[in-house]
């Protein structure tokens, strides 16, 4: 349950973050620019996190 809370307020915290970058780099930044700069946020920290995931299995490989 808490990693369910956790996640969600990581979305939250990513979408002010993208509704202000879009305001701060498109004068006149729409829905549409501000969904793009979610995604693409999402994007890396799911990638990020992957890349993690995939290292740590290597790691356990080796040993």
């Amino acid at each position: 349950m808490l990693k369910a809370i956790r996640i969600i307020g990581l979305g939250i915290w990513v979408a002010i973050l993208s509704m202000a970058i879009s305001a701060f780099f498109f004068r006149h930044g729409t829905e549409e620019d501000a969904t793009l700069v979610f995604v693409a946020i999402m994007d890396f920290i799911v990638v990020g996190v992957a890349t993690r995931a995939v290292l740590r299995m290597c790691h356990k490989k080796r040993s």
